[in-house]
């Protein structure tokens, strides 16, 4: 009985295989890199336009690093926001952004040292992959 209900399940797979539309290659490797990073789909990190044309290294990277890897010679910024790690580009001191005070252009970052300042948006980029820093306004 039991091999007759895995064949049972079997068809009804294979039956909405069928019947899904099709997919491309690019959307096949980003359902295979999610799968290794599901926190990724909830994060509100959109995915550029050209990601398609991303090798499956370069997808990894940036789904991985919640967008702070970009692919070579691509470049953007990404939202300041309470919990983002920060590397200021002068000192190279990385920290976290802990409070956003003022608003732009200036948040709260505390330092892997400890040490806790405020500074202004332009001396920072992200930790990892180097994106600018900007202010989108929400605060949080």
């Amino acid at each position: 009985p039991s091999s007759t209900g895995a064949a049972s399940g079997a068809s009804q797979v294979s039956e909405l295989e069928r019947l899904a539309p099709p997919t491309s290659d690019a959307e096949d490797l980003l359902q295979r890199v999610l799968k290794r990073y599901p926190s990724f789909a909830s994060s509100g990190v959109q995915l550029p336009s050209d990601w398609k044309s991303w090798t499956h290294q370069e997808l990894e990277h940036f789904v991985s690093t919640f967008g702070q890897l970009l692919p070579p010679g691509r470049t953007w910024s990404v939202a300041v926001k309470v919990g983002l790690r920060v590397r200021e580009k002068t000192t190279g001191r990385t920290g976290i952004v802990v409070e956003l005070p003022l608003g732009p252009p200036v948040f709260r970052v505390c330092f892997d040292d400890g040490r806790q300042c405020l500074k202004e948006l332009t001396r920072f980029e992200t930790e990892h992959g180097g994106c600018a820093v900007t202010f989108d306004g929400e605060g949080t």
